[in-house]
Order: C-alpha cells, then sequence, then structure tokens
C-alpha cells in the first residue's frame, strides 16, 4: 500500500512480462480532458518522472526517462482516457495490442476520471510496463472488489502480453 497525499494507491506487479530498456506509462486523464501533444512533449518528462515518483516506482523502471515523449501520433483509442510516455515509440506500439487496448478501453470507461474531483473521490489507474515487469497502480482503490478488479485487470494485460 502506497499513499499520494491522503489517498491511497494500491500497487499491483507481475514480472511475467517485460520490456526490455525501455517503458511506456499510462495514466487515465479526466474525462473531456485536451492535452496537445506539443504540450505534453514539452512537460511529458516532468509528468513522467513526477508520476513515477508519486506512484512509488523507480529508476529503473523508467530507463531512458530523459528523452521519453508522448506517442506520437496518439493511439486514437487510448487518446480520450490517457496520457503516455514511453522511451520507446516501436516497443509501446508493440505493447498495445488489441488484445492489452480493450481492457485499458473498458476500465477507463466503466471507471472515468471526473474533472476537478478530489484524489480520494475517484480511482485513478497508473499502468507502467517496464523492464522490471508490469505495475498497475489505482489511487483511491481500497476495497476488496475494486483490488480484485485492479488484479484481474493486471492478470487480463499480463496474459495478453503472452506472459
Amino acid at each position: 500500500q502506497w499513499q499520494l497525499g491522503d489517498a491511497p494507491v494500491t500497487r499491483w506487479f507481475s514480472p511475467d512480462f517485460q520490456l526490455q530498456d525501455n517503458f511506456l506509462l499510462l495514466a487515465q486523464k479526466p474525462q473531456g480532458m485536451r492535452i496537445s501533444s506539443g504540450l505534453l512533449g514539452g512537460l511529458g518528462r516532468l509528468f513522467g518522472q513526477q508520476a513515477l515518483r508519486a506512484y512509488g516506482f523507480s529508476l529503473q523502471d523508467s530507463p531512458g526517462i530523459e528523452a521519453a515523449g508522448p506517442l506520437e501520433p496518439p493511439e486514437p483509442r487510448l487518446e480520450p482516457h490517457y496520457v503516455s510516455l514511453t522511451s520507446d515509440q516501436v516497443a509501446a506500439r508493440q505493447v498495445l495490442n488489441p488484445w492489452v487496448m480493450l481492457p485499458l478501453v473498458d476500465w477507463a470507461v466503466r471507471n472515468p476520471l471526473q474533472p476537478a474531483r478530489t484524489v480520494e473521490d475517484q480511482a485513478q489507474m497508473v499502468i507502467l510496463f517496464s523492464p522490471q515487469g508490469v505495475y498497475l497502480a489505482g489511487v483511491g482503490i481500497n476495497t476488496p472488489q475494486e483490488i480484485e478488479t485492479l488484479s484481474s485487470l493486471g492478470v487480463e494485460l499480463v496474459r495478453a502480453l503472452g506472459g
């Protein structure tokens, strides 16, 4: 259990799928929020470093962060729901196969992040595909049912990647 301010952060981890020397970070964004890739490009590394620290990830989880940027072009099915940061565009596209995309989009549709709500009031999902493995971190996820849902999503993502 990790803390983000006063909100609990539940983390799930599997070493069964690992990227080699790169990472892909997806963070759920508030519903309806538009972020231009130019703006995110400039802020992407700062956002990524802050998100990695805030969710308790280490520098070993994000090799190449100094040169990382958002997916370009953005993945149309994920763009309404997540911001992205990756150190390898090609590897990130390979991770985002159709069997990975479906549960990610489904999660965001069923658990939309509302603008201007308190952190404690909603469940934000952050997904990190790293050299150590796959992490899911959910802010505000603390009931047994929410933890089970988070774990099920993690298992589904790792299976979709052949892990």
